[in-house]
């Protein structure tokens, strides 16, 4: 019998498909998907004929994809064919599916079990569980209308598969601590420059440039120029 295998808030679920049924978010669908990107009646299945069993896009927001191509209105469904429904993917198979179903957690990216030990990331936000370099790879979240959408950056804890709690999404700051204490030493810096031809203040400077720190070099760098001039005018130029 015609079936769908589908990845389902991280399992695999196996729907056994007859002629006309409803794939949706809706109540009535014969084959009900809870997920945000799953129009109320998203596609039906016309299996009458079994050398050309077939998907036809309702007019969902979200679209139908079979083997990478988008569907519309209507496209056959070759046995075994990789298929996306909004963000739901799966497989459609004409009869059993070939491989022992697995309820076990899977990567939303590589579609593979996570394995004992594997490193994850599950999204703070829509809780979606991902390998730790999928999610780097995919760029943060792939799910429609996610907050974490191109949220990259993580933080290992050292925690793995069992207890993702620890991986956490790095939050990105625009002043560090190094940052703040090296703002800090350029304003001390060029004040004490004024009188000591900026030379604190170059101090600080050089070191904020090593440290890549850009705001402090640029603020280190000003403080010195000043310092120069105005110990040059204080100390050389001034006829007090």
């Amino acid at each position: 019998m015609p079936c769908l295998v589908l990845q389902v808030r991280d399992q695999l679920e196996r729907f056994e498909l007859s002629d006309g049924d409803i794939l949706g978010r809706g109540d009535d669908a014969h084959v009900r998907i809870v997920d945000p990107t799953i129009s109320r009646h998203h596609a039906r299945f016309e299996l009458t004929d079994p050398a050309l069993p077939s998907v036809v896009d309702l007019n969902s927001a979200n679209g139908i994809r079979v083997d990478g191509d988008r569907v519309y209105p209507k496209d056959v469904l070759p046995d075994g064919a990789q298929v996306r429904f909004g963000d739901v993917a799966g497989w459609f198979f004409q009869k059993e599916p070939p491989f022992k179903l697995d309820t076990g957690p899977m990567c939303a990216v590589c579609q593979w079990k996570v394995e004992p030990r594997q490193a994850l990331h599950r999204c703070n936000d829509c809780g979606v569980l991902y390998h730790r370099d999928c999610w780097v790879q995919n760029g943060g979240c792939g799910s429609y209308g996610c907050t974490q959408v191109g949220a990259a950056v993580i933080e290992d804890s050292g925690d793995h598969a069992g207890d993702d709690s620890g991986l956490e999404v790095a939050v990105a700051k625009t002043t560090t601590s190094a940052d703040a204490a090296l703002l800090a030493s350029a304003v001390a810096g060029s004040a004490l420059g004024i009188l000591a031809f900026g030379i604190p203040a170059a101090i600080v400077a050089a070191i904020a440039g090593v440290k890549k720190s850009i705001p402090a070099a640029a603020l280190a760098g000003a403080g010195a120029l000043v310092g120069v001039g105005v110990s040059w005018w204080w100390w050389l130029a001034s006829p007090i």
